[in-house]
């Protein structure tokens, strides 16, 4: 059974141990590489692209959503980014 007074000697020599361990994992945190750093930009060039279209073309209707995915589709190739899935079919339902 362990004393009282040997009990906060315990405590800290364990925080000591937990700090002593954890010291490679903090000096492993860095700024995000090249490849983080041009994942990110894309997908907010990506996301902007979306914005844009759906302030010029806010109605919910086919023959917006149509417009929107067509915008969306230009402003992508014109960022050299992948298409993505449209909204609505090519053709406008009967």
């Amino acid at each position: 059974m362990t004393t009282p007074t040997k009990m906060p000697m315990n405590i800290l020599g364990l925080s000591t141990l937990l700090l002593v361990a954890a010291s490679p994992a903090l000096a492993q945190i860095r700024p995000p590489d090249s490849v983080q750093a041009t994942s990110q930009s894309r997908w907010a060039q990506s996301d902007l692209c979306i914005k844009q279209a759906n302030e010029k073309y806010p109605n919910t209707n086919w023959t917006s959503l149509h417009n929107r995915d067509l915008y969306v589709d230009d402003c992508l190739a014109r960022h050299h980014l992948p298409k993505r899935a449209h909204l609505v079919q090519d053709t406008m339902p009967k």
